[in-house]
């Protein structure tokens, strides 16, 4: 199900609940695998088909949500698979008799690689790094504001977000500047510094929208 409706809920591994496999992947993986099934006594789809049950059996005896890392190692297989898929039409293309309808296949065929390629290429490089979400869970926002702290003054002051202030990848990259950190509450929100030519400056969440109106 993982690969066809909903996949990993986290964005290390995966546009968060979105399925794993492309609309062109899916095709071919989902071909390969009923050619495999029809000629189980092959040696390559026994040993297929006995790789992909045994490889899945930590995800599927497992009682937490589904996790694409319990069964990564069954990635070569799928793309063996698509794989199969792949030259059972091609093969299938090669038997047409009529020149020209054998060059419409093939033509199809290569167009329905090429979308394959530009599917996982978009989904990669632009869905999945775009994904706001994602970059929340790879700790972006977290060091960008640890080195906007580190590039300031060192006399500087800082009033900052919580969950900036006790993420571990804020707290590891401003180390040498946490003397100079508070966690920002609303009672300290506009209080002066207690040394008046100490700038204080604010640290803060993108959804902090009420203290950014009254800054």
């Amino acid at each position: 199900m993982m690969f066809y409706r909903m996949g990993d809920s986290s964005p290390q591994h995966n546009i968060p609940f979105e399925r794993m496999l492309d609309e062109g992947t899916g095709v071919l993986f989902l071909i390969g695998l009923v050619f495999y099934l029809r000629n189980r006594r092959i040696r390559r789809s026994y040993y297929a088909l006995t790789a992909m049950a045994v490889l899945t059996l930590p995800g599927l005896l497992s009682s937490d949500s589904i996790h694409s890392i319990r069964i990564l190692s069954i990635t070569p297989w799928v793309a063996l698979a698509a794989g199969e898929g792949w030259m059972f039409l091609w093969n299938g293309a090669r038997e047409i008799k009529n020149a020209a309808f054998q060059y419409i296949w093939i033509a199809f065929l290569m167009l329905g690689l090429g979308l394959v390629v530009w599917l996982n290429g978009s989904l990669y490089f632009n869905a999945w790094a775009s994904d706001p979400r994602v970059w929340r869970d790879h700790s972006v926002p977290e060091t960008e504001a640890a080195v906007a702290v580190m590039r300031s003054d060192p006399n500087t002051q800082f009033r900052v977000a919580s969950r900036f202030m006790n993420h571990f990848t804020f707290k590891f990259l401003a180390f040498e500047r946490l003397k100079n950190c508070a966690v920002l509450e609303p009672d300290s929100f506009l209080r002066p510094p207690v040394n008046s030519w100490v700038n204080v400056r604010y640290v803060l969440e993108p959804e902090q929208q009420q203290y950014r109106r009254v800054l």
